[in-house]
Parts: C-alpha cells; structure tokens; sequence
C-alpha cells in the first residue's frame, strides 16, 4: 500500500471527526428521550422493536424505540426485559411497566452497564408487567425474523447447549446463555471475535456466491448483483450491527470495482463506511465492538498490503502464512482494548487463532448446510459430521485456554501510553518503507507539540492495579454483587482483586 494513501481528504476529514467525537462528544437524552420520563409510578408506553431478542434465562431482552409515553410523543430507545415470550423483530408493542436508570458502577475492573448501553443512546430500562401487540412488522421483515428464529431452534434441537450455541454464534453472533465458563474458556484462548458475526462471515457468504454464481456460467453483472442481494440479506438476518454494516459496505465496493473492472480501493471503502457510520451515530465512536472491528480491519488491510507473500510458496503454505499475518495484526492493534475492557492478555491466541479461524469459516458453512437438510427432512445426513466439527471446535478452544499463558492479568493503559503504543505498532508495520518512516518521525518530533507528546508519555505511567494513595480506610461497593471490589494490601494504598482474593 502506498504511503499516500495515508494523505488522502477523506482520511484526514476521518481522524479530525473522530478527534472532535473523543474530545468534546458525550453520548446524551436529547430533550424529548424517554429517561425524563422515569418515575415510581408505572407507564405504558408504544414502542416498536428494532432489535433481535436476546434470550436470558428469566427474560427476553431487546431494545424498543419509544414512539408515545400515556399519549404524548417522545424519542429515543429503551431496554426492554419481557419475563414472558419474546417479541418479534419490527413489531411494535404496547408496554406496561416501570422506567429506571441503568445501573453504573465506574469501578476499575467492572463493567459499567450505563455506560455501555449510552454507547447505543439507550438511556432508559423498563422491565415489562405487560404487553399488548398493535402492528405486526411488514411481511418481509416478518420472514427474516422467522427464518433466524428457525435456524437458532434446529440447532438447539439437534445439539446440546454448548454446541448450539457455537453454531449460532458462527453461523449469526447468536450464542444465547452460553456456559460462563465455556465463555471465559473463548476469551482466554483469543477467540471470543468468532462468537459474534462479523465482517468476515459478509466477506465468505460473497464468496461463496461468486463460486456458485461461476459454476452456473453467469454473466458478470448478475453475478454482482446476486452477491449484493445475498450479503444484504445475511447483514440483516445477523443484526446488521457495526462490523456487518462496515463489511458490507466494503462489500458493496468491492462488487461495484469488480462490475466496473477496476481496483475499488478496499482502505477508500473501509474508511468512507467508518465515516458514514459515525456521522449516522457518533456514540458508536465509544463503543468496543466499533473500535475492534475497524482496528481489525485496518491492520489487516495495511499489514497484508505491505508484506506481501511470494507467489512462488505453495498454495497452502501462503494460505497459512496470510493467516499468520492478519491474526498477528490483529492481535498487536488489539491488545490495549482487549487489555482495558478485560484486564487480560492471552498469548495463546496468536496460534489459536491459525487453527480456529480456518475451522470457524467451515463450520459456518457446514451449519448452515446442516439446516438446510434439516428443511428438507434429511438432518441424519449431516449430524453426526456437522456435531463432531462442533465438539472438535470447542475442544480446540478448550485446549487453547488451558495453557500457562492464555490468562495472564494486565494493567489498564493510559491514554498517553497507548498512543505510543500505536505510534510504534504505526513503525513496525512500516519498517519496510525506511524513507517514509524518517520523514513522519521528522515531522512528529520536530516541534513543540512533539515535545509535549513525549512529556506526556513519560509522566503519566500505565494505570496500574495498584493505585494512587487513599484515605486509611476500606471502601464497600453497594450494587449487586460484581467481580471485583476494594481491598487495601498496605498502608496508604488500595487495590482492586477478585472477590475474595
């Protein structure tokens, strides 16, 4: 990839709206948004859903964009938890229940639940006492949700819990109530990103069309066309959230050059779909699964364009070595957010991931090939092979997370460091282009600013799990129980653990 890509309008007009986002943005109720309206007393409410239900295991959890409070119009979106059946996707309800703020603990360590659900302009909860369905959604709508819903229930079917939910996470970023420690079992070994849909699963569906598309002889405008139409469904049928939007978007570009016969630009297309994603919805620029899906994409975009691997290797051995290279990017760009949002490091992952990776894009194609036998009355067919891919898979992850140093705990970074930290990552993947390394780090340290940028780097250490000095006294956290509180090791210090450590 040539350095003027680095140079280009539209990237600079990207890095300066996303530091306008970071420096003065924060995700806020408008005016009219529900979360003025919580009271003790309970409301009903008229809302429509535009989220796929999420099942718990006493609840149906979804968001709901409130239309109406007792009559009088307001905006904004609510998370609804329905102890009974679940809604369908698009209809739109009225609720009977009570309004309350999210919980919101900033604790180091904890989860903070309001400000995740802010990232989404979700301000409000409601726990739902009833329901009453006024409009059912359009029919097309209607048989997509179906269709997802039918896919999750045969393979809860035919497998047990574990299995099931592998083949829904794959297949849609589906994974229900997974076991939690199947789930810390995905995070320990680096794998936990093949739980959820993502840009990968809108780049293999295309290719498959393309191939099916090219076995049937198709002209190179229905071939387009059919591919836009399959992703555009499947972005859909799998929520249709930030990393599926971005990949189709990129998608969409990607056709477009190959119906024109000309290169797209795959780093134009990236960024242009990051730009219109936050102008839609700046909060996004907050939100992890954002951050990692573009980070992600953009290291592998930059890295495999860069070190290119030689034609002459064998086909398998480049196959591998590509892998190599994407799952190596990713992990060093990934690294300082999954350290402060899990306060983790596996090293396991990096080869996990050769292995996983390759597996999880069979076994969403074997999944899906599972259910439809299973339409057509032939599951037997493929059961015993599609269930043994299964167990495989998990065993694998299993294996994975069972090293020394798949679970190694981590300081949280601070934002000084972690600029230096992608700064050298910016040097490491360029180290191949000396010339153009020499004039950046001419331009970047050469002035005042430079200066100030180092000072800062050098004076503010890593946020550590030991902290700055504190009142001689013990601290109690009084919120439902959570992962971590407040310890004190020593004198004029305190310290965040495991409860009970």
């Amino acid at each position: 990839m040539h350095c003027s890509y680095y140079k280009r309008p539209l990237l600079l007009l990207l890095v300066l709206y996303i530091g306008l986002l970071v420096c003065w943005y924060k995700p806020g109720p408008s005016a009219s948004d529900i979360s003025h309206f919580i009271s003790p007393e309970p409301v009903c409410l008229q809302g429509k859903v535009v989220g796929f239900p999420a099942a718990k295991k006493k609840t149906h959890n979804v968001l709901v964009q409130v239309q109406q409070v007792n009559g009088q119009k307001v905006s904004g979106y609510l998370y609804a938890r329905f102890p009974s059946a679940a809604p369908a996707w698009h209809e739109t309800l009225l609720l009977c229940g009570k309004l309350k703020k999210p919980y919101s603990v900033a604790l180091l360590g904890n989860f903070d639940w309001a400000a995740y659900l802010a990232t989404k302009n979700v301000f409000t909860e409601m726990t739902v006492q009833s329901v009453q369905t006024l409009a059912p959604p359009a029919w097309p709508l209607r048989l997509i949700y179906t269709l997802r819903q039918d896919i999750l229930a045969t393979f809860e079917r035919h497998f047990d819990r574990d299995l099931s939910a592998i083949a829904g996470g794959i297949l849609l970023g589906e994974r229900g109530e997974i076991d939690p420690q199947l789930y810390s079992n995905f995070q320990d070994s680096g794998a936990i990103h093949l739980l959820v849909a993502s840009g990968g699963n809108v780049g293999f569906v295309t290719l498959v069309v393309f191939a099916c598309c090219s076995l049937f002889g198709l002209s190179r405008k229905k071939t387009a066309l059919a591919a836009l139409a399959v992703a555009g469904v499947y972005t859909v049928l799998a929520g249709a959230d930030a990393p599926l939007t971005r990949a189709y978007f990129m998608t969409v570009c990607a056709v477009a050059g190959y119906f024109l016969r000309r290169n797209s630009g795959v780093f134009q297309g990236l960024v242009l779909s990051c730009l219109v994603i936050l102008l839609v919805h700046p909060a996004a620029v907050f939100e992890t699964g954002f951050q990692m899906s573009f980070l992600a994409t953009l290291a592998i975009v930059v890295c495999l364009n860069l070190y290119e691997i030689p034609y002459t290797w064998p086909r398998w051995v480049r196959f591998f070595a590509q892998i190599f290279l994407a799952t190596l990017s990713t992990q060093l760009v990934l690294l300082p957010v999954f350290t402060n949002v899990f306060y983790k490091v596996s090293f396991a992952g990096l080869l996990a991931n050769m292995v996983l990776v390759p597996l999880a894009s069979l076994l969403m194609g074997l999944s899906f090939l599972f259910y439809i036998f299973c339409v057509l009355h032939l599951a037997f067919v493929l059961q015993w092979v599609t269930g043994a891919a299964l167990l495989a898979f998990k065993w694998l992850v299993e294996f994975f997370a069972a090293w020394p140093l798949a679970n190694v705990p981590a300081a949280a970074w601070s934002p000084g460091w972690v600029a230096a930290y992608y700064a050298g990552v910016f040097g490491l993947f360029h180290l191949r282009q000396k010339q153009f390394l020499r004039r950046v780090g001419t331009r970047a340290f050469g002035g005042d600013v430079a200066g100030s940028g180092i000072a800062i780097f050098l004076f503010q250490p890593p946020n550590g799990v030991v902290a700055q000095r504190v009142e001689q006294k013990r601290h109690f956290v009084p919120h439902r129980p959570r992962k971590a509180d407040f310890g004190r090791p020593g004198p004029g210090r305190r310290k965040i653990g495991p409860r009970g450590a």
